[in-house]
């Protein structure tokens, strides 16, 4: 399970307490909202009748406690919740919703310097690390990234996440609205350190009005990682890249101390697929050189090419809201 996730460059709105300055309501969430939830003595969310909460405007002034009982109410499981950081819990507040169960299936690969793309399980992980040992060997790198060890995408330097929440309906009533999340964390500095790429990719049937997201870091000024420094965000702007069916970010993966990220994308399904099965398929690449280039991108589909180094798959599935 990820350890941390990205704190991401959304604009968000909001719903609170008597004390908070309240966002208006459409006619349409008016009639659904059948319940007014205290969090403590100064602060009230409301609820959908199909269980969201409203958005939360001023969630930035909210404290981790109340943040922390506001994401319960969205039915996020306690443990997701502990292992979110700050920055993040405050983003989903503010755009309230409803959390969702996802099914994931993470896969990890490792692409070998002759163009092979090998899918790393228990049985031949030994193999595949002799094969990198060689390929790092060759390429005169001063080390390698251990390979990952078990199912929840974690070798204790890497980790990475996946999210979905539900957002409602559209004015129309036409679609269903929900947010892609895939987070990233590097506890500390891999060996190859170059530019990553992380990436998100969709059903036909579903379409993306908005994609964003950060990468984060802790800066070693006193070359130890004391804390009490600020963290410094890079926005993926003009690094990140929409086509069809996906999206995808680029970014450099070069702090000493820990980093991480999150690429966001809010996405829309016709309600004609209420109850059917939604998936969407995210994908993070660490190449062991320099000059990875984006992925060819198509619905359900990220393919990098050929590059040396590692490559974590993680497919996604969950039920479309009826």
């Amino acid at each position: 399970m990820i350890r941390k996730i990205g704190t991401l460059a959304i604009t968000l709105s909001l719903l609170v307490a008597s004390s908070l300055q309240a966002a208006p309501l459409s006619k349409e969430q008016q009639f659904e909202i059948v319940q007014t939830v205290m969090i403590d003595q100064n602060t009230e969310i409301k609820k959908f009748e199909d269980g969201r909460i409203a958005p939360i405007d001023n969630a930035k002034i909210l404290n981790e406690e109340q943040l922390n009982k506001i994401l319960v109410q969205m039915n996020v499981p306690t443990e997701e919740i502990n292992n979110f950081p700050l920055g993040f819990k405050k983003k989903l507040v503010e755009r309230g919703g409803l959390y969702v169960e996802v099914n994931r299936n993470f896969k990890e690969y490792y692409n070998d310097s002759q163009g092979i793309k090998h899918e790393v399980t228990e049985g031949n992980r030994n193999n595949i690390q002799t094969k990198v040992s060689r390929d790092i060997e060759s390429l005169k790198a001063p080390g390698m990234v251990n390979l990952l060890s078990d199912d929840s995408v974690s070798d204790g330097i890497f980790t990475a996440q996946t999210y979905v929440f539900y957002l409602g309906k559209t004015a129309t009533n036409a679609e269903f609205k929900y947010d892609y999340y895939t987070s990233y964390n590097w506890s500390r500095l891999p060996a190859n350190s170059y530019t990553d790429i992380i990436a998100q990719s969709w059903q036909s049937h579903t379409t993306s009005v908005a994609s964003n997201g950060a990468h984060n870091w802790y800066p070693d000024w006193d070359y130890y990682c004391t804390p009490g420094y600020t963290w410094v965000q890079d926005s993926y702007g003009t690094n990140l890249k929409n086509s069809i069916g996906g999206s995808q970010a680029k970014f450099s993966n070069h702090a000493v101390c820990e980093q991480y990220g999150a690429l966001h994308n809010e996405v829309r399904i016709p309600v004609t697929h209420a109850g059917e099965t939604g998936q969407f398929i995210a994908t993070y690449a660490h190449p062991f050189i320099g000059g990875l280039g984006y992925a060819v991108m198509n619905y359900l589909s990220i393919d990098f090419g050929f590059f040396i180094g590692n490559e974590w798959e993680m497919i996604n599935t969950f039920t479309i809201q009826t």
